[in-house]
């Protein structure tokens, strides 16, 4: 955490974990368990910083490729519990507040759509 910090501001890092909450949220089939929610929440906002990547060369294509350096499953559970410790519960409140936001619009259109039925 002290890498991120360096490297990226707290508004990237918390806006960043409370994104990956909202996408949990909405598309929870999209991860495969909780666990993998939060491999990929670790991933996600270490990916904000270039310390936990380096560069290598691919003889093979004459290019260098970026390569991550892995999080032992121990440390990464940590990182995890403390993002979401400090964003879950406002990146599910704000999920929410999008659905509800989601909702009202629809709500809308289908009043205007039936209204206009009406005048028909």
């Amino acid at each position: 955490m002290l890498n991120l910090d360096a490297e990226c501001s707290a508004r990237d890092i918390a806006v960043t974990a409370m994104a990956m909450f909202m996408f949990w949220s909405e598309r929870p089939e999209r991860f495969l368990s909780d666990a993998a929610f939060r491999l990929q929440l670790v991933k996600r906002v270490r990916a904000l910083s270039s310390r936990h990547s380096g560069l290598r060369y691919d003889h093979r294509t004459g290019k260098q490729e970026r390569v991550y350096r892995e999080l032992s499953p121990k440390a990464g559970m940590i990182v995890a519990r403390d993002l979401t410790a400090a964003f879950g519960g406002a990146g599910l409140q704000l999920a929410e507040l999008e659905k509800r936001d989601q909702e009202r619009k629809q709500a809308m259109t289908d009043e205007i759509n039936q209204a206009l039925r009406e005048l028909v």
